[in-house]
């Protein structure tokens, strides 16, 4: 900032001093107050800041559906089903009214997150831990519900095992003779078994995407069928028969996982009536 700004400018809780501030040459104050005002800002992460000179108002906080999309959009380039981090910039910002440089700031927070639940960040977006204490767990559990997988995830869609797999050097692990064992909270949907019995019978033991016959018969006596929600529960879809399918494993594992997975979707929803229906489409 120059040379009058260095000494004693800041208190030891980050404030402005009155010493600082009457030391400070006149040309250099307004630039000391700024700073330090968006760098206290910016420790509460749950608001926009506009740019230096800009004549907007700062935006509102961040909604659980803004943060829930960024880390949705954050997977997307983590598993490379896209790369341009600028155009989902826009994107979100076209979305929420919120500023682009916003979002890589917070997918940068994201990283920081991952980084401390044990996985691997992706590599272009530099953790960044300046997380206000009432965004981290907010944070936190989109992070968890989106990013960390499930038992029953692929493994190869892993994050943490997908940054693996992708390095040529990758040698025979020694593994863990006694695996370490850890207690998760997970939040969950409650699923209308209405309508899981409806469709899966809608369904007469045929996957709704492929058309082939489930692949084995329960011990129950019936056709093995996956229920899946085509707008996910987690992006606010609805638990209703006009936005759910039945699925062998292979396609429901294809929905979540594959690249191809949003030409799918719409495949499934014009070739099913009923999904044509929901507002969601």
């Amino acid at each position: 900032m120059g040379a009058g700004v260095g000494r004693g400018a800041v208190s030891g809780g980050g404030g402005v001093t009155k010493w600082a501030v009457s030391n400070t040459p006149n040309r250099y104050k307004h630039r000391l107050v700024t700073a330090l005002e968006r760098d206290a800002l910016a420790q509460m992460s749950d608001q926009h800041l506009p740019s230096h000179g800009s004549k907007s108002a700062p935006h509102t906080a961040w909604s659980d559906a803004e943060l829930l999309a960024t880390v949705h959009a954050y997977r997307q380039l983590l598993v490379r089903e896209r790369d341009n981090k600028a155009a989902i910039y826009r994107e979100l910002s076209e979305r929420f009214r919120r500023k682009p440089g916003a979002y890589e700031r917070r997918m940068q927070n994201i990283s920081a997150v991952m980084v401390d639940l044990g996985m691997q960040p992706l590599a272009g977006l530099k953790p960044q831990r300046n997380i206000g204490s009432h965004m981290r767990p907010r944070l936190l559990r989109h992070v968890q519900q989106v990013l960390q997988p499930a038992e029953t995830a692929p493994a190869a869609c892993a994050p943490e095992v997908f940054a693996l797999l992708v390095r040529p050097d990758l040698q025979e692990p020694p593994g863990q003779s006694q695996p370490l064992s850890v207690i998760k909270q997970v939040t969950d949907h409650v699923r209308d078994a209405a309508v899981k019995a409806w469709v899966l019978k809608q369904a007469q033991g045929r996957c709704e995407c492929c058309g082939e016959p489930a692949p084995f018969v329960t011990k129950g006596g019936q056709p093995f069928l996956e229920v899946h929600h085509v707008h996910t529960l987690a992006e606010g879809g609805a638990d209703t028969p006009s936005n759910t399918v039945a699925l062998c494993p292979n396609c429901h594992r294809r929905l979540h996982w594959g690249a191809d997975a949003n030409a799918l979707k719409a495949k499934l929803c014009m070739a099913l009536p009923r999904l044509r229906r929901s507002t969601h489409h």
